[in-house]
């Protein structure tokens, strides 16, 4: 019964998003903040931490380095780079066996030379 359930509410999902016409809503609704709100915002954040809005305190977060890495490979066209470094940071979150595994991988991929026939950029990451 419980999976009749399940299938009906993602039948009244879908049909919600397919009657929309410019796609789905949030929930509740995000209020756009004045420029004084944003103002004091950034004055608190920066209270607190000194180094707030430089690249390593960007790059802390999950969104900062998900951020960070879309307008690297839009903007200037680098995904070899950026997607060494992703790979890098999903290594380090692995254990035993597949992280040697995965060393191997990003090894060969990212770190053997290369002959010229053979260079091709990455652009996509194996997973």
């Amino acid at each position: 019964m419980e999976e009749l359930q399940d299938a009906i509410e993602d039948a009244q999902y879908v049909n919600a998003i397919s009657t929309q016409e410019d796609g789905p809503r949030p929930v509740l609704a995000w209020d756009i903040p004045t420029e004084d709100q944003l103002e004091a915002w950034k004055e608190k954040v920066e209270r607190k931490n000194k180094n707030a809005y430089s690249l390593e305190w960007t790059l802390s977060s999950a969104i900062g380095l998900f951020l960070f890495s879309a307008f690297l490979k839009e903007t200037q066209n680098d995904h070899l780079r950026i997607n060494l470094c992703e790979e890098v940071i999903r290594w380090k979150k692995l254990r035993g066996r597949q992280r040697v595994d995965k060393a191997k991988r990003i090894i060969a991929t990212y770190l053997k030379p290369q002959t010229s026939s053979s260079l091709t950029p990455k652009t996509e990451i194996d997973e």
